[in-house]
């Protein structure tokens, strides 16, 4: 009987953060960040950082679709929405937004009872979700 064969064992293609924030256009210190906050996998390469390439284009297309959004949406920016509007608008959890208030993804422009919050950081998430992005139980950015 014929054993079954072994696919072959693939590594990861890894290219040095310098390199990798000339290549996609991101600065050193954002990759800096993620590779300190697990987002990127990296290995030191004589005494320098190196990142998985493969993650590395998937986080440089997610901010520049988060980008993009962000412009398209910038004609709301400044604009004070309270969370339960920008629940109901949005079709977001109040839960989400409390979170992603926390995290910083969401500005608080008036605090305190009857919190409001930027519209335009809110119609940037809708549009994450609205494009597939945003996964119940996930963490916002990638």
């Amino acid at each position: 009987m014929a054993r079954p064969r072994k696919k072959p064992t693939t590594f990861p293609h890894y290219i040095l953060l310098r390199d990798a924030a000339k290549q996609y256009r991101l600065s050193a210190d954002l990759l800096t960040r993620f590779v300190s906050d697990g987002k990127i996998p990296a290995v030191k390469v004589n005494g320098d950082f190196a990142v998985e390439e493969q993650k590395l284009k998937i986080i440089a297309q997610r901010l520049e679709l988060e980008e993009t959004l962000r412009k398209k949406y910038r004609f709301l920016k400044g604009h004070a929405i309270t969370l339960p509007e920008a629940g109901k608008k949005y079709r977001l959890e109040i839960v989400s937004l409390w979170r992603w208030i926390k995290d910083g993804r969401v500005t608080v422009l008036n605090a305190g009872h009857g919190m409001k919050i930027d519209e335009s950081d809110v119609a940037v998430i809708r549009g994450l979700a609205d494009v597939g992005e945003l996964h119940p139980g996930k963490n916002l950015f990638v």
